[in-house]
Protein backbone atom coordinates (compact mmCIF):
# COMPACT_ATOMS: atom_id res chain seq x y z
CA UNK A 1 0.00 0.00 0.00
CA UNK A 2 2.88 2.33 0.58
CA UNK A 3 3.94 1.88 -3.08
CA UNK A 4 0.75 3.53 -4.37
CA UNK A 5 1.41 6.75 -2.43
CA UNK A 6 5.03 7.05 -3.64
CA UNK A 7 4.16 7.53 -7.32
CA UNK A 8 2.47 10.74 -8.52
CA UNK A 9 -1.13 10.61 -9.73
CA UNK A 10 -1.44 9.87 -13.49
CA UNK A 11 -2.45 13.48 -14.32
CA UNK A 12 0.76 14.86 -12.84
CA UNK A 13 2.97 12.19 -14.36
CA UNK A 14 1.70 13.04 -17.86
CA UNK A 15 1.41 16.84 -17.50
CA UNK A 16 4.53 17.61 -19.56
CA UNK A 17 4.22 16.99 -23.31
CA UNK A 18 6.40 14.32 -24.85
CA UNK A 19 9.42 15.69 -26.71
CA UNK A 20 8.19 14.28 -30.02
CA UNK A 21 4.79 16.00 -29.68
CA UNK A 22 6.20 19.55 -29.52
CA UNK A 23 6.01 21.45 -32.80
CA UNK A 24 9.31 23.04 -33.70
CA UNK A 25 9.39 26.64 -34.92
CA UNK A 26 11.94 27.56 -37.59
CA UNK A 27 14.59 29.89 -36.18
CA UNK A 28 13.71 32.68 -38.62
CA UNK A 29 10.11 32.83 -37.40
CA UNK A 30 10.89 33.49 -33.75
CA UNK A 31 10.17 37.15 -32.98
CA UNK A 32 10.21 38.05 -36.67
CA UNK A 33 6.62 38.37 -37.93
CA UNK A 34 7.82 39.57 -41.32
CA UNK A 35 9.66 36.31 -41.99
CA UNK A 36 6.43 34.45 -42.71
CA UNK A 37 3.51 35.73 -44.72
CA UNK A 38 1.00 34.55 -42.11
CA UNK A 39 2.85 36.36 -39.33
CA UNK A 40 3.21 39.53 -41.37
CA UNK A 41 -0.49 39.55 -42.23
CA UNK A 42 -1.53 39.02 -38.63
CA UNK A 43 0.76 41.79 -37.44
CA UNK A 44 -0.32 44.18 -40.20
CA UNK A 45 -3.91 43.90 -39.02
CA UNK A 46 -3.13 44.74 -35.41
CA UNK A 47 -4.33 47.92 -33.79
CA UNK A 48 -2.94 50.10 -31.04
CA UNK A 49 0.26 52.06 -31.46
CA UNK A 50 1.81 52.56 -34.86
CA UNK A 51 5.14 50.81 -35.37
CA UNK A 52 7.82 52.99 -36.93
CA UNK A 53 10.69 51.30 -38.75
CA UNK A 54 13.85 53.10 -39.79
CA UNK A 55 12.48 53.17 -43.35
CA UNK A 56 9.26 54.80 -42.08
CA UNK A 57 11.30 57.45 -40.25
CA UNK A 58 13.31 58.17 -43.40
CA UNK A 59 10.16 58.56 -45.50
CA UNK A 60 8.60 60.84 -42.89
CA UNK A 61 11.66 63.06 -42.56
CA UNK A 62 12.38 63.28 -46.29
CA UNK A 63 8.72 64.09 -47.00
CA UNK A 64 8.73 66.87 -44.42
CA UNK A 65 11.99 68.21 -45.86
CA UNK A 66 10.55 68.18 -49.39
CA UNK A 67 7.41 69.93 -48.14
CA UNK A 68 9.53 72.61 -46.51
CA UNK A 69 11.57 73.13 -49.69
CA UNK A 70 8.33 73.39 -51.69
CA UNK A 71 7.12 76.18 -49.39
CA UNK A 72 4.43 74.03 -47.77
CA UNK A 73 5.53 74.81 -44.24
CA UNK A 74 4.61 77.78 -42.10
CA UNK A 75 5.21 78.77 -38.50
CA UNK A 76 2.32 76.50 -37.50
CA UNK A 77 3.75 73.45 -39.25
CA UNK A 78 3.34 71.70 -42.56
CA UNK A 79 0.31 72.10 -44.81
CA UNK A 80 -2.31 69.30 -44.76
CA UNK A 81 -1.34 68.10 -48.24
CA UNK A 82 2.19 67.33 -47.02
CA UNK A 83 0.81 65.08 -44.27
CA UNK A 84 -1.69 63.46 -46.65
CA UNK A 85 1.10 62.62 -49.12
CA UNK A 86 3.20 61.14 -46.32
CA UNK A 87 0.37 58.86 -45.20
CA UNK A 88 -0.05 57.63 -48.79
CA UNK A 89 3.71 56.94 -49.06
CA UNK A 90 3.88 55.15 -45.70
CA UNK A 91 0.87 52.86 -46.21
CA UNK A 92 2.41 50.33 -48.66
CA UNK A 93 5.45 49.60 -46.49
CA UNK A 94 3.57 49.08 -43.20
CA UNK A 95 4.56 45.76 -41.64
CA UNK A 96 2.89 45.85 -38.24
CA UNK A 97 1.15 48.07 -35.73
CA UNK A 98 -1.69 50.49 -36.24
CA UNK A 99 -2.25 52.28 -39.52
CA UNK A 100 -0.29 55.52 -39.62
CA UNK A 101 -2.50 58.60 -39.53
CA UNK A 102 -1.84 62.32 -39.75
CA UNK A 103 -2.23 62.60 -35.96
CA UNK A 104 0.15 59.78 -35.00
CA UNK A 105 2.62 60.93 -37.68
CA UNK A 106 2.64 64.48 -36.32
CA UNK A 107 3.32 63.23 -32.80
CA UNK A 108 5.74 60.44 -33.73
CA UNK A 109 8.97 62.10 -32.62
CA UNK A 110 7.34 63.51 -29.49
CA UNK A 111 6.42 59.95 -28.45
CA UNK A 112 9.72 58.23 -29.17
Amino acid sequence: MSTASSSPPPAQANSAPAADSVTATPAGDVGDPASSSAGATAQADSSGDAFWSREDDEILLSGLEEGSKAGKQSGAGWKPEVWAALIVNLAPIRQRGAVKTVDNSKSHFRNS
